[in-house]
């Protein structure tokens, strides 16, 4: 089912008037977030899109990153690893990418 709420949505699957299951809730912002939900909540494995364009795709607990996931800020740089309570504590952190090289005629 569908519920909209001003300009924020959600499309996904329900249960006791909740949000349980696979689902996709669009906030005012612009932000997307695209997996699970457990009684509302991020819960599972999910994307979150920022408007921005930060993006973090891994498992989610109580809305917070927690679990193993990578996280890809508007600049480039690239954390993959563990994250607990939407702290990253470990894994492999990338440099910022490097500018493309532009050839002068």
């Amino acid at each position: 089912g569908t519920f909209t709420l001003g300009s924020e949505s959600y499309t996904g699957e329900w249960t006791d008037d909740m949000m349980n299951g696979l689902g996709e809730y669009t906030f005012s912002s612009g932000a997307v977030y695209q997996g699970c939900f457990k009684d509302n909540l991020f819960e599972g494995e999910g994307t979150y899109r920022s408007s921005n364009g930060t993006i973090y795709s891994g498992h989610w607990r109580a809305n917070k990153m927690h679990g193993e996931g990578t996280h890809t800020s508007a600049d480039g740089l690239v954390t993959s690893g563990e994250f607990v309570n939407g702290i990253y504590v470990s894994g492999v952190k990338s440099t910022q990418p490097e500018p493309e090289a532009v050839c002068q005629e």
